[in-house]
């Protein structure tokens, strides 16, 4: 021992040494390793490599562990059996194994510190290594059997019993470019459960026993698409022999889980599974080819015709087809649907759900929400309708499958514990569940905060406050950890094996009953555990061994919460958090759900031919189970749904439309209605009313018009009065608008050609003529009075005031103003003159002057009387 601690510490500060120096004391490079190297190429002058250094090039795998616990009738010999691969990149050769112990541990608390932490046991250490055969090259696997003898000194040497750590160290060469390296190469630990030292006659301790319950989920992802169709037949997989559901059922069924005690297993169950199995023990139709779109609920209608047309007539006359008419899931299953195959798993699934029955009827169940729902993301968004929704809807499909609950199961009525998915949950969540029903919990203890009791033991139940006033959520405390996120019992960051987990839950098991702390353990594994049947089988017999052993005692879930004591509040682990469904899928849901509550109130405001319930209630039962928490990792099934729901709403509310075969229209006056024709594809009657936008711009206006309804299949004419206030072309927008404010069909652009003068031109056009009269009247007038004024003057001789139209004013008396006929005033200045000629001027007469006689004036005058009196004859 001394001489082999020596030369590992020779050959490590030798290998250190070349590795450190500098390149005029560096060795010269050997050529590659050669390929194929076996144990025979190894010399006595290999170097040998820190522990820690390769310890992680091998990855344990491991498929038994036997015995689970020690007996001292049972077997003398340690056996682990499994798969290991080389993760490293270099070939792994001279491989060769020992297994080592440490001291029994003490405590609970030391059980979960060396699962968390595993510790390298030294108290036995076999002073040789055991050869295993063959090399490993880079990713290569071999299965393993590593044996030691459970006594004496050539073995681990067990002479007390206790819960032990038990390491097996792997050694090898890792083949690299200068030579092999001699290292520790792999680590795997385990707990060895000792209730008996083999061949030893001393009595098995005794202590008290542990109550204990084991939560057993029965969950799986959906599979149903919209209206009874199946968008995969994975489900018959499942549950045919080997499938993943089919195991689980068969070891609740099989001979090693009737050994167990009562209530010692409560069996977790989601209504949708029960939905989708008796909906396969009729006709169903499966879409075809594998990942296909689901056909369109109008194929499904029309399938739903053709059937109804060719089979004999039914006594009392009726409206549309439905798909579904007597509510038995499997109707729709028995049409011929285009894009669909007839399902083949009726008799599988009559007999998974016959003996799934007699499960329930043997071991308490904990009835999840419909479709396993996200709650708490559910909550946080807002959409806490849904979890009610899906709550109840998951005791409708219970009492359609399974009749009266209480008969069924053997416990309490089973919808009222609420068991959010990890056993994580958040205040508001526990409050919205327990308005749906909840009065109990099962929650992990990562997720709540609830005082130790006086002995330093973790709860096992609490009453849990909620966001709410009140007494809170009696809840039990599960340990999810122990069976569901190991992540070090193999070697680090690797998954844990099924054999390894229960290897822990033995451990913990037996020590807390050598505690005597007697602390209810109550272990749940993850919603869709996927563990083989030779696991199974391994954890069945394990509890029937503890039960003998009376180290476990059944403890039903409903007995644990009516021993909650201490309070407790809720700590949601950032970790759940991050596996949430996304918030823009969740408000994709929340968008989808409303659009179909609308439309089921537009259509369910009229008297309809056909009941919309045959296609809504379909949509809707699809978005119960929108939001499973299968989807946060494949939400093919649940997106697929939306998409069906979503293209199902737009397709009926796109078949009203309006008619686009001329959008030119002239309105010939200015309150001419504007006709235009509504085409109605559905089959239903739709209310709606025709809005226009962009007339208040250009001056037409609509007034308030009632609701038209449209009949189903046929096109109407719809009036609507406007109001023009001037001509010319402008462009409109139509858009069918339903009662509850959402449009119909694809808004359309109109071209409105107007010819007729609106209230405002009317108006401007009167003003007009009236000033334009007005101005005409002045006109008039004032012509009247200047000639009135002459006259005047002329009649007494003077020459009237200055001023407008007198003769000192403008030489004739006269000023010219818009509007007078030139051609008349020369006449009227002749005229005046004359006048102004014949009055004899009073005074003496002027004196004769010399020169010559001018003409007399008398002819002139009569002259130009003569001429004037012709013009006026």
């Amino acid at each position: 021992m001394v001489f082999t601690f020596l030369a590992a510490v020779v050959g490590t500060l030798l290998g250190t040494a070349l590795t450190t120096a500098g390149p005029a004391a560096a060795a010269p490079a050997a050529p590659p390793w050669p390929a194929g190297l076996t144990a025979a190429h190894l010399t006595a002058a290999h170097l040998t490599a820190p522990d820690t250094d390769y310890s992680t090039r091998l990855t344990f795998a491991v498929s038994s562990i036997d015995p689970t616990v020690v007996t001292a009738g049972g077997p003398a010999t340690l056996t682990i059996t499994g798969t290991m691969t080389n993760s490293g990149p270099e070939d792994l050769v001279d491989l060769s194994y020992r297994i080592q112990r440490g001291e029994a541990l003490r405590s609970t608390a030391a059980v979960h510190d060396e699962i968390a932490t595993p510790s390298e046991p030294v108290a036995r250490v076999p002073s040789g290594f055991e050869p295993i055969a063959g090399s490993l090259a880079p990713g290569a696997s071999a299965p393993f059997a590593f044996t030691a003898a459970l006594t004496g000194a050539d073995g681990l040497d067990i002479r007390q019993p206790g819960v032990y750590p038990v390491m097996v160290n792997v050694n090898g060469a890792v083949v690299l470019a200068n030579g092999p390296l001699e290292a520790r190469i792999g680590e795997l630990h385990l707990l060895l459960t000792v209730l008996g030292v083999p061949g030893s006659t001393a009595p098995t301790p005794t202590g008290t026993p542990t109550p204990f319950n084991f939560v057993w989920p029965m969950v799986d992802v959906p599979h149903l698409g919209v209206d009874g169709v199946f968008l995969n037949d994975d489900l018959l997989t499942a549950i045919s022999p080997g499938g993943r559901l089919a195991t689980l059922l068969d070891s609740l069924t099989g001979p090693t889980m009737s050994t167990l005690p009562a209530g010692a297993l409560t069996v977790v169950l989601d209504p949708q599974l029960l939905d989708e199995l008796n909906r396969m023990t009729g006709p169903y139709r499966v879409v075809a080819p594998p990942g296909a779109s689901q056909p369109p609920l109008s194929a499904i209608d029309q399938a739903a015709a053709a059937a109804t047309s060719t089979a004999p007539p039914a006594a009392t006359g009726s409206t549309a087809p439905s798909t579904n008419p007597s509510g038995d899931p499997g109707d729709a299953g028995a049409l011929d649907i285009p894009g669909t195959v007839a399902g083949t798993g009726q008799q599988v699934a009559a007999s998974y759900l016959t003996r799934l029955r007699a499960v329930a009827q043997t071991h308490p169940v904990v009835l999840l929400p419909y479709g396993d729902p996200d709650v708490v993301a559910l909550v946080r968004a807002g959409m806490t309708g849904e979890v009610t929704a899906a709550q109840e809807h998951g005791r409708e499909v219970a009492r359609q499958v399974w009749g009266d609950l209480a008969s069924v199961s053997a416990g309490d009525p089973t919808s009222t514990t609420a068991f959010p998915i990890d056993g994580a949950s958040d205040g508001a969540t526990l409050s919205t569940l327990m308005a749906g029903g909840a009065r109990t919990g099962l929650l992990s203890q990562p997720s709540v905060e609830v005082p130790a009791d006086a002995g330093g033991r973790p709860a096992s139940a609490a009453v849990i406050a909620t966001d709410q006033d009140g007494p809170g959520l009696p809840t039990v405390v599960a340990q999810t950890d122990v069976l569901g996120g190991l992540d070090k019992l193999i070697t680090d960051h690797q998954p844990t094996g099924w054999a390894t987990k229960v290897n822990a839950l033995t451990a913990l098991l037996a020590q807390q009953r050598a505690d005597g702390t007697a602390t209810p353990a109550v272990f749940a594994p993850t919603r869709r555990w996927s563990p083989d049947s030779a696991a199974l089988g391994g954890l069945g017999q394990l509890l029937g061994e503890l039960t003998r052993s009376s180290m476990i005692v059944g403890a039903p879930l409903a007995t644990l919460t009516q021993g909650a004591q201490q309070t407790g509040t809720t700590d949601y682990p950032t970790a759940a958090r991050d596996r949430e469904l996304s918030p823009q899928y969740l408000q994709r849901i929340a968008t989808d759900r409303a659009d179909l509550a609308a439309l089921r109130t537009a259509l369910t405001s009229v008297s309809q031919p056909a009941d919309p319930a045959t296609v809504l209630d379909p949509l809707d039962a699809a978005l119960d189970a929108a939001a499973s928490t299968a989807f946060r990792t494949d939400p093919t099934v649940g997106e697929a749904n939306l998409a069906t729901v979503e293209s199902t709403v737009q397709g009926i509310r796109s078949g009203v439309q309006i008619a686009t075969s001329s959008t030119n229209y002239t309105l010939a006056s200015s309150s001419s209605p504007l006709v235009l024709t509504v085409q109605n594809s559905t089959a239903y009657d739709v209310p709606v009313t025709v809005q226009l936008t962009g007339g208040e711009m250009v001056g037409l206006t609509t007034t308030d018009q009632p609701v038209q309804i449209i009949p189903a299949g046929r096109s109407q004419q719809v009036k609507i009065p406007t109001e023009v206030t001037r001509s010319g072309q402008f462009q409109v927008t139509a858009t069918l608008v339903g009662p509850d404010g959402l449009t119909w069909g694809d808004p359309v652009q109109l071209s409105v050609q107007s010819s007729a003068y609106g209230a405002l031109t009317v108006i401007l056009m009167a003003v007009a003529g009236g000033v334009l009269v007005v101005m005409v009247a002045l006109r008039i007038r004032q012509r009247l009075r200047g000639r009135r004024a002459r006259i005047a003057a002329a009649a007494q001789g003077t020459a009237g005031p200055a001023g407008p139209g007198s003769a000192d004013a403008g030489g004739d008396g006269h000023q010219d103003q818009p509007g007078d006929r030139r051609g008349d005033r020369p006449q009227e200045r002749h005229s005046d003159r004359l006048v102004a000629e014949s009055v004899p001027s009073p005074g003496p007469s002027p004196v004769p002057t010399p020169g010559p006689t001018p003409t007399p004036p008398a002819k002139a005058t009569h002259q130009r009387s003569d001429q004037r009196q012709d013009f006026r004859s």
